[in-house]
């Protein structure tokens, strides 16, 4: 511990160290007890799995609870939101191996679509993403669902900027407006461009699907073409994992800030998680909590009676505790 928390009460230390308490409390809030491949075809969080990807030589995409179970010691691109998608965990896209969640291998599903997002690559440039060297921003396209970077947005804009990221809310990429032009174009409206401005991106706001044309004919190509501009897909969303909350409940007022006080004397096991595999994390996280929870009750006396906390009480903790797993326990 830093020499300068050697003594310092437990009020002191719920200041200086609650961002810890969150970041320990966000790391995995979903439960991953769930593959969603019974589900069916749905919008929702998917995981490319590279590494199962060499192995079958074949495309995939995996939910969130695959993500950690079947898939946390693999090299994953997370690909965010992906509409009419089936999970491919167990099937032949991701090899031979079961899915550790169903325990069984399914057929492969038909009707999912791949871009080269699965193979970790983005945006019209075609290059992989790097969010430790990525310093710009990257927008969505509501219709293709590929990432592009808002400089290449620009660049294939006819040379105009971008609008104020605040002014809109859907993009359609230049691909996207060439290949579904049909359904974007309006004939009994005015639009806020003008055709031969039809090669750039475009930007629309939330009230977009109201402006385009719902004549018969149209709304048809639509339906058969792009549903999403008729609309929205609703997300499937993993229920949150309440177990992290459940173990640091305690009933005395106090604890609340003690549960605090516990992740300052916990940064270097919080360090430790950062760097494990995910599947070894997501297990440290649980222990983390069990381990806070014995902390807190150690230092219950000592919030209660405003007494200093040292370092050699810490140690001693710990050493107890170290003492006790050796003994069994």
């Amino acid at each position: 511990m830093d020499s300068r928390l050697e003594e310092l009460t437990a009020e002191q230390y719920v200041e200086r160290q609650r961002e810890l308490e969150i970041e320990a409390r966000e790391a995995y809030p979903y439960k991953f007890d769930e593959c969603t491949y019974s589900k069916g075809y749905l919008k929702q969080t998917l995981y490319a799995c590279l590494t199962c990807q060499r192995k079958a030589d074949s495309l995939n995409g995996v939910c969130y609870s695959c993500s950690i179970s079947c898939h946390a010691d693999h090299e994953l691109v997370e690909l965010f939101h992906k509409r009419h998608f089936q999970c491919d965990c167990g099937t032949s896209r991701t090899g031979h191996e079961p899915c550790a969640i169903r325990k069984t291998r399914d057929d492969r599903a038909l009707e999912n679509h791949y871009n080269h997002n699965f193979e970790g690559r983005f945006c019209s440039c075609d290059t992989f993403y790097d969010p430790e060297q990525e310093s710009g921003i990257m927008f969505q396209c509501i219709l293709c669902e590929d990432w592009f970077h808002d400089r290449c947005l620009e660049a294939s804009n006819q040379g105009k900027s971008l609008p104020d990221s605040e002014s809109f809310e859907w993009v359609v990429c230049k691909d996207c407006v060439l290949k579904y032009r049909d359904c974007l174009l309006n004939p009994q409206h005015e639009l806020p461009y003008k055709k031969e401005e039809l090669v750039a991106p475009h930007f629309f706001d939330e009230q977009f699907r109201e402006h385009l044309c719902q004549c018969n004919s149209c709304v048809e190509i639509r339906k058969t073409q792009m549903p999403i501009l008729i609309e929205d897909e609703p997300v499937y969303e993993q229920a949150e994992d309440s177990d992290m909350d459940e173990e640091t409940n305690f009933e005395v007022e106090d604890a609340r800030s003690l549960d605090d006080v516990v992740s300052s004397t916990m940064q270097d096991v919080l360090h430790v998680l950062d760097q494990l595999p995910r599947v070894q994390a997501i297990e440290g996280v649980h222990a983390y909590n069990r381990l806070k929870n014995e902390l807190t009750e150690f230092l219950l006396p000592f919030a209660r009676e405003n007494k200093v906390v040292t370092k050699e009480d810490i140690s001693n903790f710990f050493l107890e505790r170290l003492n006790a797993g050796k003994n069994g326990g």
